[in-house]
Formats: structure tokens, C-alpha cells, sequence
């Protein structure tokens, strides 16, 4: 391929190494897009110079590999395309506004699927031979980013290679290779503190999907081992952990809904999955929710036999009820309160946490970002465990629910009797235990 490239002067070492490692990592993006089950089989990659600064390949390593990628028959390549409209608003008054646009996609060519088939790279093999690294970083504009390894970096990393080997002895029904974590906001290297983010994510097999994006019905029939599994799921977890942030602790009571704290004109029944909609879009954009977006208001019909959310009850509606029962919701998005990575990053300590302590004692644990799956007969162990975690890393006890007739519930309730009464408000930890060793607790 170096042969190929129409360069006045050939490369040295280092610039060939940086060149091979922009095709290898372009072959990785448009082989493993064949191989996912949803996806298109082309893979969208923003072109602009701009998008490289600080990535693994540097633009003009990119365009050389695409150009000669492209040349050679190896893959498609489509152009991004840019979206204008202009608003003509009367008396005068136009506007050229941006839409937005599309960025550029690629597609593996059958010619490169076929070089692919002969050295036994196949949609099903292909995990085996492209895989990322377990730690991953991405900036505000949900670019790669490329970093130096660093003593914190290895140590996360050796935990998730502990996790992974560890799990890997245990025979899980539901598609799963290993996790890798996903820490966000980082938009300087350098300085990066890698507590943003950090979500476990689950990686599959080429062709599957992962347990984590099944429905909570599908992931019931998981099995371990052959074993029936429980799901132990912290209701209201970044309510629970915004409040614990801000220094203003909820008191939380033993198997206590707190969505249906708020209260309205609208049946409990009715009000409580719009009440809790509205949060989870506020948490998530760092500030308080002033219109159904397109997502919301979809899922809601979807669920509702076609009925539009808004005309139901406005989002500033909710907004009032809900800052009313939980007025701490006040301080999203001002200056020092945490946002969504924050609350991300002290979520997945909590599971790790737990995930360590559980491997210690040779439990096996599946976490879904705010949940763990585990066998039925672990479900007391793996509760107080996660009871445990949370409420030394947070500072309070949180809910833990389960569906009542599932076997091992009734352990998970005898699990609070060991915390409920006893556990006192403090301040919570998560910052000093970044990248430190499982507490026992």
C-alpha cells in the first residue's frame, strides 16, 4: 500500500509505522462494521482536520490510507454532506440556518471481504483479530482521544483485565466477550483525572448483541453456570446520587418508589413514568427538562396506545412538580454541581467495587450500569454487597429492587436488615477512591 501512494519522497520508519497503524485501524472500523448485527455495514467517521487533533491517527495519516484504500478497490468511500436551509421570516428578515449534516461513510469492498476470507478473517473471527483497547476516552464532542499510558491508566486497566479473566471462567448464556470502560469529557490528555464517564460496557461477539441491550425480560432467562439468575437493580440511582453530591442526602425509605413522591392532577400511575422521564433527561443534559424531546415523546405513544406526551402534560408542567418534591434539582448545571459524567463515574466505582468484592469471594456478577445480574443463590451475598458499596462510596443506603416472585427476593430484602437500621448519612467518597483497591465494607 505504500507503493501505491503518490509521494514525491518515501517515507521513513516512524512516518511508515504512523501510516500502517491509520490502515490497520481504518480496516478495523469498516471489517467490524460487516460484522455487527445492527449495524449498516458502513461506518460514519467525521472527516473534517479539525476531528483528528489529539486522536490515535493524525489527518493526513487518515486521508493517505482512505486515498490509497480507495484507489486499490478496498473500500467505498461517500462524502459527508453539509445541510443549509434558508428561512425567509418576513419584513426582510432571512436566515441561512445550519441543520446540521452527515458525516463521511466507508464500506469494506468484496474484494477486501474476500482478502479478509482468505487469511480467515471472518464476521465471526473478527473480534478476535481487531480489538480496542479496555480503556477508552472521549472529549465533550464524543471524539476518540488518544492518551499516555500513566500509572492510573494501567491500574484501571488491570482491573478490568482481572474482571474479564475472572468472568471468563464462568459459562454465560447471554452474548459476552468482556468489558471495557468508556470514560467521557476528555478534553485535555494531559490534565484528564479519568472521572468522567468510566461505564462498564459489555462487548460481544461479532453478530450478537450484548446482554446489556436485551430487555429486562430477556436478560431474566440469562442463565450462569447453568443457574437461574436475579437482577438486583438500584432504583433511582443518579436521584439518589445527584442528591448525595450536592450535600443534600434523600431519606430513603425500605423499598420506598421515589418517583411516585411526585404527585400531580394526573393519576399516580399515569404521572410517575413521565415523572421519571423528565429526571432522567434533566440528569442527563445538566439542566432542568423544558420540552418533550422527539425521544421522549415517541416512547411515550409507543407505550401509550399513540398519545402524545404534551398533550397530556407539559414538560415545564412536570418540571414544577418535580423541583417542588426535589427542589436540590434546582442546582443542575450551575457551577460545581455534578453532571452527567459525574454521576456515571459514581455509579460504575459503586459496581466495580462490588464487582471486586464478589470476585473475592468467587461470586461471578454482570452489571448493566445501574443493576447487577447474579445467580439466584447469590442474590443475598451479591445485595449486601452492593448495599455495601454504594452506601460507602455515596454516603447513603440506596434501594435495591427486585421482582418479588423471582427465587432469591426474599434474600435481597433480608439484606437491608443488615444495613436499614444501623447505616448513618456521610459524606460521600467517590473522588478518593478513583483507581483504588475494593473496600471491604
Amino acid at each position: 500500500m505504500l507503493a501505491s501512494e503518490n509521494r514525491k519522497r518515501a517515507r521513513g520508519a516512524e512516518k511508515a509505522s504512523e501510516f500502517k497503524s491509520a490502515v490497520e485501524r481504518l480496516l478495523g472500523e469498516v471489517l467490524m462494521a460487516k460484522a455487527e448485527i445492527r449495524s449498516t455495514g458502513r461506518v460514519a467517521i467525521p472527516s473534517k482536520k479539525e476531528n483528528f487533533t489529539g486522536r490515535y491517527v493524525s489527518w493526513r495519516d487518515f486521508k493517505s490510507a482512505r486515498d490509497a484504500m480507495v484507489s486499490l478497490g478496498l473500500i467505498h468511500h461517500q462524502s459527508g454532506k453539509h445541510r443549509w436551509r434558508d428561512f425567509d421570516w418576513g419584513d426582510d428578515d432571512r436566515q441561512t440556518v445550519n441543520l446540521g449534516g452527515k458525516a463521511a461513510t466507508y464500506e469494506a469492498t468484496a474484494l477486501l471481504l474476500s482478502w479478509a476470507e482468505a487469511e480467515a478473517i471472518t464476521p465471526g473471527t473478527m473480534h478476535q483479530h481487531f480489538r480496542r483497547p479496555l480503556l477508552r476516552a472521549r472529549n465533550s464532542a464524543g471524539m476518540d482521544v488518544r492518551f499516555r499510558p500513566s500509572r492510573l491508566t494501567e491500574r484501571l486497566t488491570a482491573e478490568l483485565e482481572e474482571i474479564n479473566a475472572f468472568l471468563s471462567g464462568f459459562k454465560i448464556s447471554a452474548p459476552h466477550i468482556r468489558f471495557y470502560r468508556q470514560f467521557n469529557v476528555c478534553d485535555d490528555a494531559s490534565t484528564y483525572g479519568w472521572d468522567k464517564g468510566g461505564r462498564l460496557y459489555s462487548e460481544a461477539e461479532p453478530g450478537s448483541v450484548s446482554y446489556q441491550n436485551l430487555s429486562g425480560q430477556d436478560r431474566a432467562g440469562i442463565t450462569i453456570d447453568g443457574s437461574k439468575v436475579i437482577e438486583l437493580d438500584i432504583a433511582a440511582s443518579q436521584l439518589t446520587i445527584f442528591h448525595a453530591l450536592v450535600g443534600q442526602p434523600l431519606t430513603l425509605a425500605r423499598g420506598e418508589d421515589l418517583y411516585a413522591r411526585v404527585t400531580g392532577d394526573i393519576a399516580p400511575s399515569a404521572l410517575r413514568p413521565i415523572v421519571k422521564g423528565w429526571i432522567v433527561a434533566s440528569l442527563g443534559n445538566n439542566k432542568p427538562c423544558k420540552r418533550w424531546s422527539d425521544d421522549i415523546t415517541s416512547a411515550y405513544a409507543k407505550k401509550n396506545a399513540g398519545a402524545k406526551i404534551s398533550s397530556i402534560i407539559t414538560a415545564p408542567k412536570v418540571g414544577q412538580l418535580v423541583l417542588k418534591t426535589f427542589p436540590a434539582l434546582h442546582k443542575l448545571g450551575s457551577s460545581g454541581s455534578p453532571t452527567w459524567a459525574d454521576l456515571q463515574f459514581a455509579e460504575a466505582t459503586v459496581l466495580i467495587r462490588t464487582l471486586q468484592m464478589l470476585m473475592r469471594r468467587g461470586i461471578p456478577a454482570l452489571p448493566v450500569h445501574d443493576s447487577l445480574i447474579v445467580k439466584a443463590s447469590d442474590a443475598g451475598e451479591a445485595a449486601r454487597a452492593l448495599y455495601g458499596q454504594f452506601a460507602y462510596t455515596i454516603g447513603v443506603l440506596p434501594i435495591i429492587k427486585t421482582k418479588s416472585e423471582v427465587l432469591g427476593a426474599n434474600a435481597v430484602e433480608e439484606a437491608w436488615e443488615d444495613y436499614g437500621g444501623h447505616w448513618t448519612v456521610r459524606e460521600p467518597r467517590v473522588r478518593e477512591m478513583a483507581g483504588l483497591a475494593v473496600t471491604e465494607c
